[in-house]
């Protein structure tokens, strides 16, 4: 049946059923479950059926009980387990992926795109303190241009509520020596013999 009650346990208006014994679709009013009524088509008269309880939503509650209660009782017990040497490893790689892109937007101006970003733990050191990495980005320049920068960073890691997080700055130490081996270079070029 197609009818029942609203939240206030009042009857539905407008609600439809089918009318035996022709299984004919009928809408009901204002009138309540149990009162006699005429059929539209032919006449004749019948009673308004009770709506009958919707067996298969009370399947539906009592599933989702029993799953609510074992979703319930499984997070009681996902009390706090220490960290594996692979899943802290693992964790440290995300960290540090994710706070390279989110330097990169800090650090590199009118940032276009990032091209190439490299994290270096080549070394096979699970110490984020050892680990370097390098970005190729482009970006608009003050007159609206794209350009290009290679910008190298380094990790460190630091002590949040009981857990180490990485995170990473511009490694400035490598770009003073590569901008002072560049101009080294165009110097030699231009030095007059």
């Amino acid at each position: 049946m197609g009818f029942g009650y609203d939240k206030d346990r009042r009857f539905v208006k407008n609600a439809q059923f089918n009318r035996p014994p022709r299984d004919q679709k009928i809408g009901a009013r204002h009138d309540p479950p149990g009162r006699d009524m005429d059929c539209p088509t032919c006449g004749q008269r019948f009673t308004i059926p009770t709506p009958r309880p919707i067996r298969g939503a009370m399947i539906l509650v009592a599933l989702a009980l029993l799953i609510g209660g074992a979703s319930i009782a499984v997070v009681l017990d996902n009390r706090a387990r220490p960290e594996s040497e692979y899943g802290r490893v693992s964790r440290f790689r995300a960290e540090a992926r994710a706070d390279l892109f989110k330097e990169c937007t800090n650090q590199i101006v009118g940032l276009s795109r990032i091209i190439d970003a490299r994290i270096d733990d080549v070394s096979g050191s699970d110490d984020p303190r050892s680990w370097s990495a390098s970005v190729t980005a482009e970006f608009v320049n003050k007159f609206g241009g794209i350009e290009r920068t290679n910008l190298p960073f380094e990790f460190y890691t630091e002590k949040l509520g009981g857990n180490s997080r990485v995170l990473c700055v511009p490694d400035f130490k490598k770009l003073l020596l590569e901008k002072s081996a560049q101009l080294q270079a165009s110097e030699g070029r231009f030095k007059p013999q």
